[in-house]
């Protein structure tokens, strides 16, 4: 069907949202793009949904609806008797979707030791892992200003290996053992998988994680903050309705039935009971089937795939899902973006170190001091009134990464009564190419999408 008729823009159009379509693949759990190809796959999800590596508060959740679509293929691939793929799977692709930062293997905040190393290939988040089959730690610092809010850690499965253990150790007190069942959690035919270890009990303030091996070979992908149940984004599980006929589903590996998709449902639910009020597993049985027995499917286009009257019955039972979660006063982001950071940070500082270049300063006089803060949609805003640069188009100052666009951004301003335009390059230079005066060059009120938006 084509995508102006999804339900994924019809439910956008109830809520008077914007809307983003991103193709993926038949199956989720049992295609990883690296091993086998095409454009599906968790690790997809992983590659492509971005966060920053931002282990400093603050935390910005995304104001989003998502809804990932899934389901007949796994189930048809794995069987009803293997669908711990496509639990692992799910559990990944919804955490990093609720993640509000990410740390690859690399981020200065994990440290290797012992039999620890990294590896240079892309099978999940990032471009690499940090592979452990001997003893030895992997540390994790998480910074003082951690509120406490649930910390994922990444792993790479690969149903070819024997059985991993690691211990999680959290300020030198034992906290858990982890049991990487490879042969169980990923797919068979050598398709590697992912899964995630949730962190939901730690205080706010800094730890120190450490990741003990214990046998086998780990692993790790990275490790990231999700957010609070009170934030965004929103994260709807469909469980997709019974068909009339399973006839298309004949030349697959295993049978698809009335009992199979029973399956599939108590696995999606699991999932989403895990995750807290914000992730909800939303069942299409009456939506699709109102006369309670798929006898027909008038809302089929092709027995499987909805026709436009199909899509436009989901979407209204995923806003019919949405209604509570709205209701009780929870937004889909922040709605204070957070506090501006000043180009002239003290000395000193790293996480966001963005210093005045080429002699600019602020103005003063009452007018806004030069800032930078990002929204929860991810865009970036910048403020204040400028002066005395060396050179009209000088930099004025850099962005921390984070907080760059992806692409080079022109954005208008006001320099010294006259009409500038402001560049913000991806290296995070701000500067005013033309227009722009010594005497005073205004930011306020510019605003870009930054990578992670």
């Amino acid at each position: 069907m084509h995508p102006l008729t999804s339900y994924g823009r019809k439910l956008a159009g109830l809520l008077g949202a914007g809307y983003r379509s991103i193709a993926m693949s038949g199956a989720v759990a049992s295609r990883n793009k690296q091993n086998a190809g095409g454009d599906g796959g968790y690790d997809w999800v992983l590659q492509n949904v971005r966060r920053p590596a931002r282990p400093n508060a603050p935390y910005h959740p995304r104001s989003q609806v998502v809804i990932p679509d899934f389901g007949w293929n796994d189930i048809a691939l794995l069987g009803v008797n293997d669908t711990r793929p496509l639990h692992e799977a799910l559990r990944a692709i919804v955490s990093r979707y609720r993640s509000v930062a990410v740390m690859e293997e690399t981020d200065p905040s994990v440290t290797l030791g012992g039999g620890w190393a990294v590896s240079a290939i892309a099978l999940g988040s990032g471009t690499g892992f940090a592979g452990a089959s001997a003893a030895g730690d992997l540390t994790i610092a998480v910074p003082s200003s951690y509120d406490g809010r649930p910390i994922a850690l990444g792993w790479i499965t690969n149903p070819t290996l024997a059985q991993a253990q690691a211990q999680i150790r959290v300020d030198g007190q034992v906290h858990s053992t982890v049991t990487i069942d490879h042969a169980q959690m990923a797919s068979t035919g050598a398709l590697l998988n992912g899964a995630v270890t949730r962190l939901t009990d730690l205080a706010p303030g800094a730890h120190t994680v450490v990741v003990r091996w214990i046998s086998g070979s780990l692993y790790f992908d990275y490790w990231a903050l999700e957010a609070r149940d009170d934030e965004g984004p929103i994260v709807l599980l469909p469980m997709q309705a019974r068909l009339a006929s399973y006839a298309v589903y004949a030349g697959y590996t295993f049978p698809m039935n009335d009992a199979a998709v029973a399956v599939l449902h108590d696995d999606i639910e699991d999932v989403a009971s895990e995750f807290g009020e914000t992730v909800v597993a939303v069942d299409l049985e009456a939506a699709m089937h109102p006369s309670g027995t798929p006898t027909s499917d008038p809302f089929l286009a092709d027995q499987v795939h909805p026709n436009e009257e199909g899509h436009a019955r989901i979407a209204k039972a995923l806003y019919g899902a949405l209604i509570p979660i709205l209701s009780r006063d929870r937004v889909l982001g922040t709605p204070d973006p957070g506090p501006y950071f000043n180009p002239v940070w003290p000395a000193g500082a790293t996480s966001k170190d963005c210093k005045f270049q080429n002699g600019w300063t602020n103005l003063g006089g009452g007018f806004n001091d030069a800032g930078y803060r990002m929204h929860p949609n991810g865009e970036v805003e910048l403020r204040g009134v400028v002066t005395a640069g060396s050179t009209a188009n000088a930099v004025m100052f850099t962005l921390p990464a984070g907080y760059r666009p992806q692409r080079a951004e022109v954005r208008p301003g006001i320099g010294n009564n006259v009409l500038a335009r402001i560049d913000i390059g991806v290296d995070g230079t701000v500067r005013a190419q033309a227009g722009g005066s010594t005497a005073y060059t205004i930011l306020d009120g510019i605003r870009f999408p930054s990578i992670a938006a």
